[in-house]
C-alpha cells in the first residue's frame, strides 16, 4: 500500500480498511468504502482530480461486486442461487462489472489494484497467487497492462513482472 501511494496524484480506495496500517507520513487522500455503490460514487467524484486510483484490495472490491449483484436481483437476473449467495451466472456479472469498472477508470487515470497473496506448496517449492475467489483470480489480469509480485530480496522491495514457477505476474 505504501509503495502504491507513491504514485502521482493518488486516491486510495480503501476497500479492506487497511489505511490504518500505513504510516501517517505516507498516507494520501483516501476513501474508505464498504459497498460497490460507495466505490463507484467516490471514484466518479474524483474524476479529473487524481491521476492514479489505487484499490486496496482488489479481492475486497470483487467481494463488494458479488454483494452488489446479490443486492440487485432485478438488474442481474439469475445472479443469485435460490438458496442464497451468488450463482455461476452471478460470477459472470461480477466479471463484467470488474472489466467495465477497470475500462472506465483507465480512460482518465492510472489504476493500481493491490491484492494479498496466499502461499501453497506445489511440486518441490511454493507458489504465490492472488487471494481472490475462483475464476476472478485470473480475471484481474485481463485488463491489466502489468502485474507484479512484490518480494523482499536482500532487504529491498523488488517487483517481479515476469511470471515464474513461484508466482503469477504479467509483463508488457
Amino acid at each position: 500500500t505504501t509503495l502504491a501511494l507513491s504514485a502521482p496524484d493518488v486516491l486510495l480506495i480503501d476497500a479492506d480498511e487497511g489505511l490504518a496500517r500505513v504510516q501517517a507520513a505516507h498516507r494520501k487522500d483516501a476513501s474508505i468504502c464498504k459497498t460497490f455503490d460507495e466505490v463507484k460514487a467516490d471514484v466518479n467524484a474524483a474524476k479529473g482530480i487524481y491521476k492514479t486510483i489505487v484499490v486496496d484490495t482488489g479481492g475486497a472490491l470483487v467481494d463488494m461486486m458479488k454483494q452488489f449483484v446479490v443486492d440487485h436481483p432485478k438488474e442481474y437476473q439469475g445472479g443469485t442461487k435460490k438458496t442464497g449467495g451468488i450463482s455461476l451466472q452471478g460470477f459472470g456479472y461480477v466479471k463484467q462489472l470488474f472489466l467495465d469498472f477497470s475500462a472506465e477508470r483507465r480512460k482518465t487515470c492510472n489504476v493500481v489494484y493491490l491484492f494479498h497473496e496466499s502461499m501453497s506448496k506445489q511440486n518441490d517449492g511454493v507458489f504465490y497467487e492472488l487471494i481472490c475467489e475462483g475464476a476472478a483470480r485470473t480475471l484481474v489480469y485481463q485488463p491489466a497492462d502489468l502485474a507484479a509480485h512484490l518480494m523482499i530480496v536482500n532487504g529491498r522491495r523488488v517487483l517481479g513482472f515476469t511470471p515464474t514457477e513461484e508466482y503469477t505476474a504479467k509483463s508488457a
